[in-house]
Order: structure tokens, then C-alpha cells, then sequence
């Protein structure tokens, strides 16, 4: 057999294989010249001239070399979505049905169209849609990254579509059109108008080239980061507005969906849009005010101060709480998404609603992605930003100051989404832990799992690990290091149960709990706890040296922080908790009671002592008088003593009482003798009042 091929043969046969590529993809190819910069749909580079090429029914737009390369025409993919509409829109009955909009955009649509209706389609007219057939390009593209500049090219086409469907007279491809009547007229125009402000890829670009050459080259580079920044934040924008006008009106408004599972999957959405615009119309008011001879030509000369002011303070607090809460939902967020995208009708909604070009060919997951990754992209524009900004500036200290700023805002949310997932991980692990389980702790105390529920607790730090006993054989263990205590499960039957092993707690009190290493082995650690119901040790190994080590460190840290406990208390059960209250309550209740009496004891001797008082002057005796202190120790840091107070006042009512006997013996024995008068005094005198010799009269 002859295996040489002549040149006869082998160019029938590329004419033939021509003719099956143009029968596959039924395109119409045209060549024609084009107005404005057009990209090729295989190749991604420029059109230039002659070389080009359109279709006439889907107005793909490809170089002559690339037209055998280029994915079947759109206008078959029309043909068969126009003939399976009516399936489409049916779904299941958990939803009310979704209303197609018209595939054509109307003059009296809420958004403008642009150019007027009346003007004619011209023979050979080419009409530039850059990628209009998002369907046919994002199996060719699907591997680019998400925030790639050409995806803002999808923005800018709104003036190619428009000028295409004026002279077309209908709609580009059902697989993707413009779908304007479901979102703001107000912010869909300024979102397109900042997109075509910021379509070019960088300063260099924008300014007149005369200008651009009479600058330093660092001055250049420090202006491209700084659109770049800018540009990206517009782009954050549009991401926030797609989630909010494309996907969560719709699901509002057309699937009726409950609003509380609708934020669920766009938790803070519309603060994350108020907070974003606001820093980027900041940003576009300086480059405003730094525009040179005309808006063309401008240098922003400063922008730290706008970024001291985002990212602290007020505005600062916003952001740690707003991207706490939205990166803390992230998973949830999504979960939800996918176990939503199980209904038919909801399927059909997100398949419409992601053809909308508008949409810039993202999912909601997609969207979702790149809202959580936004405030991390700051960071390295701003460092950026201060490789070529002079040193020792109030502009150089602002970028410093506003870079430490933003490290301390993503550290902050970094530490709300670690905080929110433990709760999370220690809610399912209480979940799954046997209810019937319990443990037998040092103190005699049974432990239950009520005892974790009833107490509030946070999960610190969790992981598997090797319990070592007594034989030498390491049992798995799950260990979970709480805010007070430490604590070990095992696995049982797909549910956790409290570890049995060798008879010993697997609740530990953080309280007087210590960590060792052990001699000789790089993963082992020992935890020893001195509580005051008896000491416990454990060896607990690990699967590296420095997992064994990161666990020393954090028990370390917690048994720091640890709140004060008495000891013994963790595992009490609340009754015994409210019996111990109780008699606390009591004692005193009883030490007040006891308190009041000897206040009144006091008061009524005092009021005693002022009756004898007077009495004494009443009487004459001129030097019955009180003692100002006499109820009151001279040592003020003593307290006073019942039974010193209560002698002090008897000797001073004694010594009152003999006075004021002897003042009307006196008056009664005048007539009387002198010897006399000395004798009766003596007899009138009691044997209790004898011993006392009379204070007041000395």
C-alpha cells in the first residue's frame, strides 16, 4: 500500500475538513472594519483591519486565522432556548413562577438606551458587541482568575450593545442579554459611568501622553497603583451591587423567598455597599480636586489621609463588624446556596439571572468569594503605594499609619471568623456527645453532660490526641480545651461519651493544672493538677513535637486566664449550687439582725445616760457632765466590743446615781449636825453603790 499522499490528495482533504468545521459551526463570517477596540473572541487579541471578521448572525468577532477556531454560532443556541422556554419556567411548586423578561430592550425600558430606534440596519454594517456570547466563551475561559481586568470589559460594552441592538432591531443572544429592568436606574448609571472613567487599565493610559512623559518614573508607577486601587474598589462595587440588584431582588421579589434566608446568604449587604461607596467617592472627589489643566490630566499628590480615615476610629469598627459577620457566613452562606439550587424553579432563576451581562458571568458563590477576599487585597496595594512615595512625609507617615490600621482591622475579623467557627464546632460537638454519659470525678462529684450545657463556655482549642495507660497503650482521644476546664471524649457508636481510662477524671479543672514535657519524648506531655481534692497526673502524647508544643502553650494561656473558682465547685449541681446561696443568704440576714440590736442596745444606754444627766443637774451638781467619747474606743482601727461598751456605761450611770443621792442628802441634813449628816449619808447608800466612788461630784 502506498503510504505517500499526494499534494492533490492532501488539499482536498483540508478543503473537506474546512467544510465540516463551517458546517459544525454554522457562523456566517463577514469581513468588514470596526469602530472603536474589539478583541478577538478565540484569541483575546486586537482586531486590526482587514484581517477581522463578524458574523452576521451572532456577531462573533474573530481574526481571519481564527475563524475555523471559533465555538458554534450563539444563533443555534437561541433557536433551541426559544424552543424549550416554555419548560424552563416550569418548576416545582415550592415557588411561585418566575416571569421571563422581554428579550428585547425597549425605548420605554427603565434604563436609557442610548442611540435612537429609527436608524436603520446599513448592508455590511459590523456592529461591535465585544464577547456578547458570554455562553460560548466561558468554557474557553473558565480557568482565568476571578478579578482579571478583562472582566471589566463586560461593563463597557453597555455602549456596544446599545449601538448593535439600534441597528439590529432586537435582542444579542437569549444566552446573554442585558436584563435592565431589574435593577436601580439611579445606581445602574453611575456604576456605568465610573466604569467608563475607570475602563482603561492603567494612569499611564488616561492622561495625555504628553503629560504622562513630562513625570518622574516614580511618580508614574505611584499614580498606576493608585488607579489601580481606585479601580479595584469600583469593581468591589459592582461585585456588591450584582449580589444585591441581580440575585437578592430577585429572589425577593420573583421567588418570594423569606428575607431572613435571603440574608443569610447576603449577610450586611447593603452596609458593605453604603461603606464602599462612601470610601470610593472619597477617593474620586481627590481626583477631582487633582486635576490638572483639564479632568484628563490629574496627579494625586495625596491619599493617606483618606485611608487613615476608612480604616480607623468609627469607620474601622464598621468594617471589623460588617466583614466579621459576612466572612463568618461564608460557608453557611454557600451551604444554603447549593441546598437552595436543589429546586427546579430556583435553578432556572440562577441560570437566567447569570446569562444577565450585567452579572459579568458570576454565581453567587463566586460573589461571595471575592467580597471575603476584598479587605486583604489592601494591604499590598498600599505597600505598593509606599515603595514609591517619598520617605519622611506627613504622605509617607499616613500610608504607614493606615497599613498598620488595615493589618490590625484583618486581624480583628480574622479573630471574629475563628471565634465564630469554635462556637460553632463546639455547638456540633455538644450535639453529638451521648446524653447518658458521665464521669466520676477526684472530689466525688459525678460530672454530666448538663454540666457543659449549663455553664457558659467557650471552645479554646480542640484536637486528637493519645491518651497513654497504664499498660503502655495510647487510646485516641478527642481533647477539648474549654475556658475553665480540659476535657476528654472518645467515640462511641458514631456519638462522644466522657474517656474512660484508668479509673481517672476526663474533666479537668484548669484550676492548679500544670504542663510538663516528658524526659526523652519530643510528642509527650505531662498535665499534672494539684486540686485540693488529690493530685492527678497524665501522659498525653501528640503526632509532632510541635502540635505537643502548641498545646502546652494554650493550656498555658488558659489556665492564666482561667476565672476563679473554689475548688471542687466544677461539677456541683445547681441544686447544691442554690442550697449553698441559701445559707450564705442567711448568715447574713442573721449578722445584720445581730448588728440593728446592738445599735439599739447602744441608743438606749445613750438615751439613759442624758436622763441621769440631767437629772445630775437638776440636783446642783454642776460637774455632771458626759464624756463626748465615751461610747467610742480611743483606737479608731479596733472595733468596739459589746461587753466594754456596756461596762463604761454602768460605771457612768453608777457614778450619775451616787450624785445625785448625795445632792438632796445634802439639801435634807442642812439643820442637821455636821457628824450627823456623814452617817446618814453612808446609810442611804446602797451596798451595790458603796464600791464606786461617786465620778461626777469628786
Amino acid at each position: 500500500m502506498n503510504r505517500m499522499t499526494s499534494p492533490r490528495n492532501k488539499s482536498k482533504t483540508k478543503s473537506k475538513d474546512a467544510k465540516d468545521k463551517e458546517k459544525l459551526s454554522r457562523h456566517q463570517f463577514v469581513p468588514g472594519t470596526f469602530s472603536g477596540v474589539l478583541q478577538c473572541l478565540v484569541c483575546d487579541k486586537t482586531l486590526l483591519g482587514k484581517e477581522s471578521f463578524q458574523c452576521s448572525n451572532c456577531n462573533a468577532n474573530v481574526h481571519k486565522c481564527c475563524k475555523d477556531a471559533a465555538p458554534p454560532c450563539a444563533k443555534k443556541f437561541q433557536e433551541k432556548y426559544n424552543k424549550n422556554k416554555p419548560q424552563t419556567i416550569l418548576g416545582s411548586s415550592s415557588f411561585r413562577d418566575v416571569p421571563l423578561p422581554g428579550l428585547s430592550l425597549h425605548p420605554s425600558s427603565s434604563m436609557p438606551i442610548g442611540l435612537p430606534t429609527g436608524r436603520k440596519e446599513t448592508a455590511g454594517q459590523v456592529h461591535p458587541l465585544s464577547r456578547s456570547v458570554p455562553g460560548t466563551t466561558l468554557d474557553r475561559r473558565s480557568g482565568t482568575s476571578l478579578e482579571s481586568e478583562s472582566d471589566g470589559n463586560t461593563w463597557r460594552c453597555r455602549s456596544h450593545s446599545d449601538e448593535l441592538l439600534q441597528s439590529m432591531g432586537s435582542s444579542p443572544s437569549t444566552d446573554s442579554f442585558l436584563m435592565e429592568d431589574v435593577v436601580d436606574s439611579s445606581l445602574w448609571s453611575d456604576l456605568s459611568n465610573d466604569a467608563q472613567e475607570f475602563e482603561a487599565e492603567s494612569w499611564s493610559l488616561v492622561v495625555d501622553p504628553s503629560f504622562c512623559s513630562r513625570q518622574e518614573k516614580d511618580v508614574i508607577k505611584r499614580q498606576d497603583v493608585i488607579f489601580e486601587l481606585m479601580q479595584t474598589e469600583m469593581h468591589h462595587i459592582q461585585t456588591l451591587f450584582i449580589m444585591s440588584e441581580i440575585f437578592r431582588k430577585g429572589m425577593k421579589e420573583e421567588l418570594q423567598l423569606d428575607h431572613s434566608t435571603v440574608d443569610k446568604i447576603f449577610p450586611c449587604l447593603d452596609e458593605l455597599l453604603e461603606i464602599h461607596r462612601h470610601f470610593f467617592y472619597s477617593m474620586k472627589e481627590r481626583r477631582q480636586e487633582s486635576c490638572a489643566d483639564n479632568d484628563r490630566n490629574f496627579i494625586i499628590s495625596r491619599i493617606g489621609d483618606i485611608l487613615v480615615q476608612q480604616f480607623s476610629e468609627e469607620n474601622a469598627n464598621k468594617m471589623k463588624k460588617i466583614y466579621g459577620e459576612f466572612c463568618s457566613h461564608h460557608k453557611e452562606a454557600v451551604s444554603l446556596f447549593k441546598e437552595l439550587q436543589q429546586n427546579k424553579k430556583f435553578q432556572n432563576f440562577i441560570k437566567l439571572r447569570n446569562s444577565n451581562l450585567l452579572a459579568r458571568r458570576r454565581g453567587i458563590p463566586e460573589c461571595i468569594l471575592l467580597v471575603t477576599q476584598r479587605i486583604t487585597k489592601y494591604p499590598v496595594l498600599v505597600e505598593r503605594i509606599l515603595q514609591y512615595t517619598k520617605e519622611r512625609t506627613e504622605e509617607h507617615k499616613d500610608l504607614c499609619k493606615a497599613l498598620c490600621l488595615i493589618k490590625d482591622m484583618i486581624a480583628a475579623v480574622d479573630l471574629k471568623v475563628n471565634e465564630y467557627e469554635k462556637k460553632q464546632k463546639w455547638l456540633e460537638i455538644l450535639s453529638k456527645i451521648e446524653n447518658k454519659t458521665c464521669t466520676k470525678l477526684k472530689n466525688g462529684h459525678v460530672f454530666r453532660k448538663q454540666a457543659l450545657i449549663s455553664k457558659e463556655r467557650t471552645l479554646l482549642h480542640d484536637g486528637l490526641v493519645f491518651w497513654k495507660t497504664a499498660t503502655g497503650r495510647f487510646k485516641d482521644i478527642l481533647a477539648l480545651l474549654l475556658t475553665d476546664v480540659l476535657l476528654f471524649l472518645q467515640e462511641k457508636d458514631q456519638k462522644y461519651i466522657f474517656a474512660a481510662v484508668d479509673q481517672k477524671p476526663s474533666v479537668i479543672s484548669l484550676q492548679k493544672l500544670i504542663a510538663r514535657e516528658v524526659a526523652n519524648e519530643e510528642r509527650g506531655m505531662f498535665l499534672i493538677s494539684a486540686s485540693s481534692a488529690g493530685p492527678e497526673m497524665y501522659e498525653i502524647h501528640t503526632s509532632s513535637k510541635e502540635e505537643r508544643n502548641n498545646w502546652m502553650r494554650r493550656i498555658q494561656q488558659a489556665v492564666e486566664s482561667c476565672p476563679e473558682e473554689e475548688g471542687g465547685r466544677t461539677s456541683e449541681s445547681d441544686e447544691e449550687k442554690r442550697k449553698a446561696e441559701a445559707r450564705v443568704a442567711k448568715i447574713q440576714q442573721c449578722q445584720e439582725i445581730l448588728s440593728n440590736q446592738d445599735q439599739q442596745i447602744c441608743t438606749y444606754l445613750e438615751e439613759k445616760l442624758h436622763i441621769y444627766a440631767e437629772l445630775g443637774e437638776l440636783s446642783g451638781c454642776e460637774d455632771a457632765h458626759l464624756e463626748p467619747h465615751l461610747l467610742i474606743k480611743p483606737d479608731p482601727g479596733e472595733p468596739p466590743q459589746a461587753a466594754s461598751l456596756l461596762a463604761a456605761a454602768l460605771r457612768e450611770a453608777e457614778s450619775l446615781q451616787v450624785a445625785v443621792k448625795a445632792s438632796q442628802m445634802g439639801d435634807a441634813c442642812q439643820s442637821s449636825e455636821e457628824g450627823c449628816g456623814e452617817s446618814a449619808l453612808t446609810d442611804m447608800l446602797s451596798p451595790h453603790d458603796a464600791p464606786g466612788p461617786p465620778t461626777a461630784c469628786k
